[in-house]
Parts: C-alpha cells; structure tokens; sequence
C-alpha cells in the first residue's frame, strides 16, 4: 500500500486517460485506415466539393390561403375505363377451352397439394368456370369428364359429376 500513497487521484486519472486515448487511437487506426487514408488523400479543396449538392424542392411553392386545393376540371386526366366483356371472349374456342383446361388442372394440383375440402374446391371450380363459360358454351360435359378423371387419384376426397353439376351456372344465371 505504500506504493499507491506516492500517487494523487490526479496523476492517476491523467495516466488512465492517457491510456484510454491511446487505446482507441489504435483500434480506430486499426478498423478505420481504409476510409481515413481515402479521407486524407482527397485533400481540403476536394472534402468541402465531395458534399451533395442542395436537392430541389420536391414539394413546390407553398400554396397560399386565397388558392383553390382542387384544380379545374378540365385539367384533370381520367384512364379509361377497362373493358367489362369476359377475359376469354377475344380468344378463339380452342385457345380459350386450353386455358380453362390448363387453370382447371392448376386448381387440381392446388387442392392435392394443401388438402383443401370438397366445398372450397367446389367454390375455386365455380370461380374459374364463372370465367370462361360464356365464351363457351357446350363444353360443360369435357370440363366434368377431364376433372373427374383428373381428380379422381389426386383429390383427398371424393368427387361425383352431381358435385361438378353444380358449380355450372344454372339458366336462370346462379352459380
């Protein structure tokens, strides 16, 4: 203990700081000597040009108190409105029977796949059907033949032509 009488708190925390300085002064020369030699090399004329330039102003002039919010009109641009006829009905029959198949058979793999019930397959098959029906007409019988016979190994449960049946649309319109 008689060591540490011969030292005031005062040359104590000076040594301590010392070391602590020197300390971070090597581990950031260390870490840091890439960006610091890059940073040095550029010179004090090139450091103050480096800086970004001042961005325009995004947001325009501030509007003053007497203006309208709202602009005339006739300024105003609209999209027009898309077309409300079928997604198949541009298509020809054959085109539009191998897209129906094709989504009927992605279907068909989705329900194997996630197990999904008899009710909400039901509901999926009257979606699509819902979809390219119009553009045709006669193929109700091919569309239930190509899904019992596709289901019929793949499905978890099992599905009956009154089941497909009944995701046509009826004549009165009803799905």
């Amino acid at each position: 203990m008689t060591m540490l009488t011969q030292f005031s708190w005062h040359q104590f925390a000076l040594s301590v700081g010392a070391c602590l300085l020197l300390y971070y002064t090597v581990v950031t020369l260390l870490l840091y000597r890439r960006p610091l030699r890059a940073w040095l090399s550029r010179g004090p004329a090139s450091r103050q040009a480096s800086r970004p330039a001042a961005t325009p102003d995004v947001m325009g002039p501030v509007l003053s108190d007497t203006s309208s919010l709202l602009p005339d009109a006739a300024a105003l641009v609209v999209a027009p409105a898309p077309p409300q006829e079928p997604v198949a009905a541009a298509l020809q029959p054959d085109d539009v029977r191998a897209d129906l198949l094709a989504e009927l058979q992605d279907l068909l793999d989705l329900a194997a796949g996630n197990l999904a019930g008899k009710e909400d397959f039901c509901q999926l098959v009257r979606l699509v059907i819902s979809r390219y029906a119009p553009a045709l007409p006669g193929v109700q019988d091919q569309v239930n033949r190509f899904l019992l016979e596709q289901g019929h190994d793949r499905l978890p449960f099992a599905l009956s032509a009154a089941d497909l049946q009944a995701c046509w649309p009826t004549a009165a319109g009803q799905g």
